[in-house]
C-alpha cells in the first residue's frame, strides 16, 4: 500500500508504524520458536520418533450441521 501523503511527517509515521510491526512480528516469532523448542524437547524426552508420526494424516471432518452422526456399525 503506497502512502498518499508524501510529507516528511507522514514518512516518519510510516517508518514508526513499520518498526512497531517488525517488533511485534519478531516477538511473535520468538514465542513460536519457544513453543517449538518445548515440543521438540518433550518429544525427545518421551521418546517420540519423528519418522513414526503421521505428518500427512488429514484433519478430521467437522460436523457443522449440529446433528450427531450415527455410526453404521453400531446399528447392526
Amino acid at each position: 500500500m503506497l502512502p498518499r501523503d508524501y510529507t516528511p511527517e507522514a514518512a516518519n509515521r510510516r517508518i514508526a508504524d513499520l518498526e512497531a510491526q517488525i517488533s511485534r512480528l519478531e516477538e511473535t516469532n520468538n514465542l513460536l520458536l519457544d513453543h517449538f523448542r518445548r515440543w521438540r524437547y518433550n518429544a525427545y524426552a518421551n521418546i517420540v520418533r519423528i519418522d513414526l508420526l503421521p505428518w500427512d494424516k488429514p484433519l478430521p471432518e467437522i460436523n457443522r450441521s449440529g446433528r450427531r452422526e450415527i455410526v453404521k456399525s453400531k446399528l447392526r
